[in-house]
């Protein structure tokens, strides 16, 4: 019976079968014994293709949604293009969540579209917080 330690290869979970450590890819995310993948990289590729190809229509249905929210409301679009136009400029600046403080993923919430500089500084969270609140 094959063993990494004896032949330095390793075992696809896919096609079962034992290549060489470098036919996987670095996988830094999972805590692997070996800091390797679990899939080589042909069976690798194949999945990543074929997940792709799942993605895309929820791409392209995503970019008709956008575009259609933008023509129906196109003040929206117009204050969130001052408010980054604003903090590229450096005339805003972007500060942490009013809530809880975090600096991740921040957002400006436009409670009033007509007043587009006056914006309420709030995390990912608090702010679908706001807009879905039920």
């Amino acid at each position: 019976m094959k063993t990494d330690l004896q032949t330095k290869e390793l075992k696809c979970s896919i096609c079962q079968k034992y290549f060489p450590q470098s036919f996987f890819r670095t996988n830094t995310h999972a805590k692997t014994r070996n800091g390797k993948a679990s899939r080589c990289k042909p069976c690798e590729n194949k999945y990543i293709t074929e997940y792709r190809k799942g993605k895309k229509y929820y791409q392209k249905d995503h970019q008709e949604r956008v575009k259609k929210s933008i023509l129906k409301h196109p003040e929206r679009q117009e204050a969130r293009f001052a408010v980054k136009k604003a903090v590229l400029s450096g005339i805003l600046e972007k500060l942490p969540c009013e809530v809880c403080g975090s600096t991740t993923r921040i957002h400006a919430h436009h409670g009033d579209y007509s007043k587009p500089l006056t914006v309420k500084w709030l995390c990912h969270t608090h702010h679908m917080a706001i807009h879905y609140k039920k």
